[in-house]
């Protein structure tokens, strides 16, 4: 079932919130063993730790951000739920938006100029069907 959902899902929030804190433990380990590893330079491994750093607690705070403001798939700010009459996204009711009336007779207009040819083109392909035969 696809999902038309901008906003991750609860589960996906918590894997980033995991994955972050793996990195920010990769992070505290590359500075506890700082001195023992002599084959990186001291201000490459001082960039790698900012980087770790910055990223790790971004990701971090940015999940827990979304996840407390309901901005997951499912969530109270997420409006591609379905309503209970079905419909997705919010209802006119929810937000107060009305219907303009000559917008409303435009699309009927164009929808009766769609639908509601005057048979030329079915009367011409059956006259060409009826001869082949």
């Amino acid at each position: 079932m696809k999902r038309n959902s901008r906003y991750p899902t609860q589960l996906m929030l918590l894997i980033r919130v995991a994955v972050s804190g793996y990195v920010l433990y990769l992070a505290y380990t590359l500075f506890r063993d700082r001195d023992s590893s002599t084959s990186m330079p001291a201000w490459a491994l001082v960039l790698i730790l900012i980087l770790f750093v910055i990223i790790g607690v971004g990701v971090i705070v940015h999940s827990v951000y979304l996840y407390l403001n309901g901005m997951y798939e499912g969530g109270k700010a997420d409006i591609s739920v379905e309503d209970e009459d079905g419909q997705a996204g919010a209802s006119d009711k929810d937000t107060g938006a009305k219907e303009d009336p000559d917008t409303v007779n435009e699309t009927a207009a164009i929808e009766d100029a769609i639908l509601n040819t005057d048979g030329a083109e079915d009367a011409e392909f059956t006259e060409v069907e009826e001869k082949e035969q």
